[in-house]
Formats: structure tokens, C-alpha cells, sequence
């Protein structure tokens, strides 16, 4: 007798067989029944011997396979590491102008994203046309295949001609994308739109003589490729490219070093001029009786419209050093040329003179983040499109096992199933929904008390931390001692044999780098800060908090993706595990927590505010880019955590 936790064969066949595929099989058996003994073993030797021995002769049609997967993947690299060494020469102080070769190299960028996505339709065209003159009736059986399933080629084909996964390839051969992974990357899209807008807008009403042409043609191709890939992604984001192998691999490989590219121009761009730009402050301020110079203005610095710090804009004094007989030397921070300098601080002026560039300032912090997502996103669906083209003629047959005979007790178990998970039910989630709803209305709660009282030079900044601080740290506490009862929960839960997705495991174990980055630096900074304090004092207990919450942000990080990674393959099987639903509570939880934490990040921790002891610290070069790097990542792992959770709540309960 078979365990209740084993899932037969058949059992998977007879949930996925459609009417029409029912049919056909059991004709299939019909006639396989009636040939005669010999001619089946020479037809297995024959096929055999075909899906062996001369299979690389038969399936790996395409010349110099592996070369061109090295070379397009080299070809990648090479455009996101062209983007940062372009980058910091413009931002480092050179002869070379502000924007004049970037301008150049994203204009190759965003014309040859869209020029692929096109190719793309327009192929899929091509191709559907040609399909609606082919027998509809035509039935041909997938090598990849589920065992025994049919499909129908060119079955209805004026529904092929508008989706480019039906003219192509059936369902059974796709990658595997999740739904709500293309939903985030249609809300992350459009944030990215929403940018896009406001650059345009702000290019509308500035001087014409401050930018060149190519400048202003940025955000219109960016907004074109945005728009583009979210339709790509959403519809089509599961296709397995069969044809046109050397040139799709090219293609898919652009679109993602696109997106990498444009995050690393994020990072180094955006925090190069603002340290240009501080130097500019530091030149010149007031503080030892200098004359300002002519770089003053009434417009707001970047630092101030991006909401740093008040003391990012006075933190001069240690660059200033007397000499031995008291005179004052070096009274001038000048690690830049003062022509480099103008030329940041023209362009911020440029930049900032009317009231929508102001706005499109502010708002930068609350949308870079939305456009690093959906970078990420289109980058891994992108590089995984790229790395599965010609799977179908490289992929390797393999002899179908034979199937098992469900037992009485597997049988029970599942008509157990069918009868538990019809409907949406929340039998055995209730505690942990409530739970979950609480800690995210009181997330919504601090988050809007942060976003009223943070400029407010009244409210004390020391409490402003203090209820950000035990907020999280009572969050992260809570899911870390849940996730661990949720461990222990799920070991009695069967082995359904299913793994993550490899895009999944992807952005999983970036995501979770990028959490690791952010808080090991964090934790260096508490603990250097608490251990140099003067005890008992009000900073040290501060440091000591950010050096606790931090510890606390890894320990959560390790058991949260332990029991993700651990229910992710299991499922109720048995009637006490469909009726008990053990660890339903903790996932529950764990998924209203993570969508509380993407708030609670996505307003406050990426907030320039809340990371005032790392920017005392480490200045504001390094950490502006230890942040830009990590931040965004910190944001997305609680994003692509909820989804993972949702579907594990759906999957493995049912």
C-alpha cells in the first residue's frame, strides 16, 4: 500500500486531461491494444534508439548553441558595465561633459529595447497569419509534454492570432510566471509612467538653451519602452521562444542589461550629483565669514527637496584644520574643480527652476523605488526568457514512467480534497488574518504620523525614531517567533515534489542579498556608535536600538525564507491535514506582516531620515550608494515574499 503524502502519475494526469485530451487517450489505448507484440517492441527499440543515442544529431539544431549563449551573455554584461563605467566618468571630475556621451548610450538603449519588443509582435504576426491557413483539425503530441497529454496545434486559430503564447508554443512548454509577479510589475510599470510624466512635463517648461535635443527625447522613449515591456510582460511574459534562436537570445539579453543598466545609472548618477552638490554647499556656506559665491540661490538644494537631514547641509567644520601657529588652512573643501562643481550646479538650476521640476525632485525618493522593481522584474523574466530560448530542441526526451494504482486510502484523501477546497475558505487562518490585519493598521498608522511629523522642527526627532524603531522591531520579533512554530507546523504537511520556479529563486535570493547588505552595514554602524558613546546616554541607546532592530531584520530574513522555501513543498493529503490545515496561521500572518513591512519600508526606513545615524557615519557618498543598491532590494524581497506566501496560502492547503 502507497502513503497517503504520494501523488500517483495518474492522479496529475487525471486532474490536467481536458474532455477533448480524455478522448484522444483512450482512442490512443484503444489502438495501442491491437498491435501486435513484435511491432511494439520494434517501435520502442526504434524510438529508442532515435531519443538516445542520436538525439544531439535530431534536437540540437542550431550551430555553435553554447557559443551564442556564452556570447550573448557576455554581450549583457557588457552593456551594464559600459553604463557604469559612462556614468562615473561624467560624474567624476573630467573634461567630459555632464550628459553629452550618456545621452548617446541610452538612446541606444531604449531604441534597441523597443525595436526588440516590436520584433517580437511582429513575428507572432507573421506566425499567426501562417497559422490560420493550417489544418484546425491537425493533432500533434509535445516531446515536453506532460505524459500522455495532446495538444492541439492549430485549434482555434483566430484566438492564436492575439496571444503570442498560443501561436507559438502550448502551455505545457512555458516558463513559469507568476500571476501576481506580473500584476507588481504593472503597478511598479506604472509608477515608473508616473516619472516619466512628470520629466516630460518639466522638460516642457524649461529653457531650451539648458539641455541638448537628445536630453529631451529621454523620458519619451523611456515612458515608449515602459509601456511596452508592461504589456509585454503581463501578456506574454510565459512564452518559450522556439525560433529565431540567435537573435531572440540577443534580444532578451538587451532588454535585461536595459533594466540592470538603468538601475546602475540610478545609483551612480543620482549619487554623484549629490555629492557634487554638497561640496557645492560646503564651498559655499557662512560659516568662518566667507563671501558666498556666485552659485547662490534662492532655489531649493536637492538635499533639501529629498527631505535629508538638516544636519547633511552644516557638516563642514571637520574639513576645516588649523596649523600650528592658528591660522586656518584648507578653508575650502575642494576635493572637485569649481568648473566640474558649475557644471552639477547649472544643471540642478536648470533642472529645478519651475514648480514641476521641484516637484519631480520630491517626489524622487518615493519613485525610484517603484522603478528599481520594475527593473528587477522585467530583468529576471526578461534573462529568463533569454536563457530558455531552443529549450524544445535542446531538451533531452525522456521515457514516460508508468503509472501507479491509487490505494483506498489515497482515494478518500482525495475526494477529502475536492470537498475541502471548493471556494475560498478561510477555516483555519481566522487568528492569523486578525493578527495580520492589526499590525498592518498600525503600520498605516505610524506611516502617516511619520509623513505629517517629520518636517516638523517641533516634534523631537529622538521620538520620532524611538516609535519607528519599536514598531518594526515588535513586527520582525513577532513573525521571527511565529516563523519558527510555523517550522515545526509544516513538517506535518506531505512532499508535494514541487521547487521554486528558477525566476523565483532568482529575485528570491537577490532580494534577500540585498536585505543582508542593508542591515550588516546598519549593524556596524550601531555597534561602532553604542561601543564609542558615552554610557548610559541617549545616544548610545539609540545605537543600540538600530544595532538590535537590524539583528532582528536578519533573523527574520533566515526564518521566514527557510519556511517559505520548506512549505513551498508540501500540501494536504491526508483528510486530518485538509481539515487541520496545520501552519495555515503563521503563513497568514506571515502574509499580512509582509504587505505592513512593504508599507513600513517603501515610507519610512528608505526615508533619508530614518537613516540619519548611517549618513553621520559613513557620509553621504558611500551610504547614498550602499543605499541606492540595497534599499530598493529591502523593498522587494517583502513584495515578492507576500506573493510567495499567497501562493503557498492557495497551493498547499488545498
Amino acid at each position: 500500500m502507497h502513503s497517503i503524502c504520494e501523488l500517483t502519475e495518474q492522479d496529475s494526469l487525471d486532474d490536467n486531461f481536458s474532455p477533448i485530451n480524455r478522448k484522444l487517450v483512450q482512442r490512443s489505448s484503444k489502438m495501442c491494444r491491437g498491435l501486435e507484440e513484435p511491432k511494439l517492441k520494434s517501435s520502442r527499440t526504434l524510438i529508442n534508439l532515435l531519443t538516445s543515442k542520436g538525439s544531439d544529431m535530431l534536437l540540437h539544431t542550431e550551430s555553435f548553441h553554447h557559443f551564442w549563449v556564452s556570447l550573448s551573455s557576455l554581450y549583457g554584461i557588457m552593456l551594464v558595465i559600459l553604463m557604469f563605467a559612462i556614468c562615473l566618468i561624467e560624474v567624476m571630475d573630467n573634461p567630459v561633459q555632464l550628459l553629452s556621451i550618456q545621452g548617446i548610450y541610452l538612446m541606444y538603449l531604449y531604441l534597441g529595447s523597443i525595436a526588440v519588443i516590436i520584433c517580437i509582435y511582429i513575428w507572432v504576426l507573421i506566425d499567426s497569419c501562417v497559422s490560420l491557413t493550417s489544418d484546425e483539425s491537425e493533432i500533434v503530441t509535445s516531446g515536453s509534454s506532460s505524459p500522455g497529454v495532446f495538444t492541439l496545434n492549430r485549434f482555434n486559430s483566430l484566438k492564436q492570432f492575439s496571444s503570442l503564447k498560443r501561436a507559438h508554443i502550448s502551455r505545457s512548454k512555458t516558463s513559469d510566471t507568476s500571476f501576481y509577479l506580473r500584476v507588481g510589475a504593472l503597478v511598479f510599470g506604472l509608477g515608473t509612467l508616473v516619472f516619466n510624466g512628470l520629466e516630460m512635463a518639466m522638460y516642457s517648461m524649461m529653457d531650451i538653451s539648458c539641455l541638448n535635443d537628445v536630453i529631451f527625447v529621454h523620458p519619451v522613449l523611456h515612458g515608449l519602452f515602459t509601456f511596452l515591456q508592461m504589456h509585454f510582460l503581463f501578456i506574454n511574459s510565459q512564452v518559450l521562444v522556439e525560433k529565431f534562436g540567435l537573435a531572440a537570445r540577443f534580444g532578451f539579453m538587451h532588454l535585461a542589461a536595459t533594466n540592470i543598466a538603468l538601475w546602475v545609472r540610478l545609483v551612480i548618477w543620482e549619487s554623484g550629483i549629490e555629492w557634487i552638490y554638497f561640496i557645492h554647499l560646503a564651498q559655499t556656506s557662512n560659516i568662518i565669514g566667507m563671501p558666498t559665491t556666485t552659485y547662490e540661490s534662492d532655489i531649493p538644494t536637492p538635499l533639501q527637496l529629498r527631505g535629508f537631514p538638516r544636519f547633511i547641509t552644516t557638516r563642514h567644520t571637520r574639513d576645516i584644520n588649523a596649523d600650528y601657529n592658528g591660522t586656518l588652512k584648507n578653508t575650502v573643501y575642494q576635493p572637485v574643480s569649481e568648473n566640474h562643481v558649475a557644471q552639477v550646479v547649472t544643471l540642478h538650476q536648470c533642472l529645478n527652476t519651475n514648480s514641476l521640476g521641484q516637484l519631480l525632485t520630491s517626489s524622487m525618493p518615493y519613485l525610484y523605488p517603484f522603478i528599481v522593481q520594475f527593473s528587477l522584474i522585467a530583468a529576471g523574466v526578461t534573462y529568463v526568457m533569454g536563457q530558455n530560448v531552443g529549450v524544445f530542441q535542446t531538451k533531452q526526451s525522456k521515457r514516460e514512467p508508468k503509472p501507479l494504482t491509487m490505494s483506498k486510502d489515497q482515494k478518500d484523501a482525495q475526494l477529502s480534497r475536492l470537498y475541502v477546497s471548493q471556494g475560498t475558505s478561510f477555516s483555519g487562518a481566522n487568528k492569523g488574518l486578525f493578527l495580520g490585519l492589526l499590525t498592518l493598521v498600525m503600520v498605516i498608522v505610524v506611516v502617516i504620523i511619520f509623513l505629517v511629523v517629520k518636517d516638523d522642527t517641533d516634534f523631537a526627532s529622538d521620538t520620532l525614531f524611538w516609535m519607528t524603531s519599536t514598531t518594526l522591531a515588535a513586527i520582525l520579533s513577532t513573525g521571527t517567533l511565529l516563523g519558527c512554530v510555523g517550522l515545526y507546523q509544516v513538517r506535518k504537511l506531505c512532499h508535494n515534489g514541487n521547487r521554486l520556479a528558477t525566476l523565483d529563486s532568482m529575485l528570491a535570493t537577490v532580494s534577500s542579498a540585498g536585505i543582508i547588505l542593508y542591515a550588516t552595514f546598519s549593524i556596524m554602524v550601531g555597534a561602532v556608535g553604542a561601543a564609542t558613546s558615552t554610557p548610559g546616554s541617549s545616544e548610545q541607546k539609540v545605537d543600540t536600538m538600530l544595532t538590535a532592530v537590524n539583528v532582528l531584520q536578519l533573523v527574520q530574513v533566515a526564518v521566514q525564507s527557510s519556511l517559505t522555501a520548506e512549505t513551498y513543498r508540501r500540501s494536504s493529503w491526508s483528510r486530518h491535514q485538509l481539515f487541520t490545515k496545520p501552519g495555515r496561521q503563521i503563513i497568514t500572518y506571515l502574509l499580512c506582516s509582509n504587505i505592513a513591512l512593504w508599507m513600513f519600508d517603501s515610507f519610512i526606513t528608505q526615508s533619508w531620515i530614518s537613516q540619519e545615524r548611517q549618513l553621520r557615519f559613513m557620509g553621504l557618498l558611500s551610504w547614498g550608494l550602499l543605499s541606492r543598491i540595497s534599499l530598493p532590494l529591502v523593498v522587494f524581497y517583502r513584495f515578492h515574499s507576500g506573493i510567495l506566501l499567497l501562493q503557498i496560502w492557495q497551493n498547499s492547503y488545498k
